[in-house]
């Protein structure tokens, strides 16, 4: 790692693995985490449960829900009601 005066102070990335991934490099390089930089995963998996970082829930089984809905309202004359969207924030450290 090259060093650098503007260091972020946090990261979000778009997978919890990844931001893993990131933690992991974080701390091989001897930075201390949520210390130095906080990092945020975006999809409320297990890894970031094991992982002790904060995530944001995207409810993605909720969107995969809504996706057949739509479809199923489209080839229907009945309709289904959509299922809420309700990300939030998943706390952690």
């Amino acid at each position: 790692m090259r060093p650098t005066k503007n260091r972020p102070s946090s990261v979000m990335f778009y997978a919890d693995f990844v931001a893993a991934e990131f933690i992991s490099t974080l701390r091989k390089n001897g930075k201390k985490v949520p210390d130095d930089c906080l990092v945020v995963g975006s999809d409320n998996s297990e890894i970031a449960h094991m992982m002790n970082m904060p995530t944001i829930d995207l409810c993605f089984r909720n969107q995969a829900h809504n996706a057949f809905i739509y479809l199923y309202n489209e080839l229907n004359p009945d309709r289904l009601p959509y299922e809420n969207q309700n990300p939030h924030w998943v706390d952690a450290y």
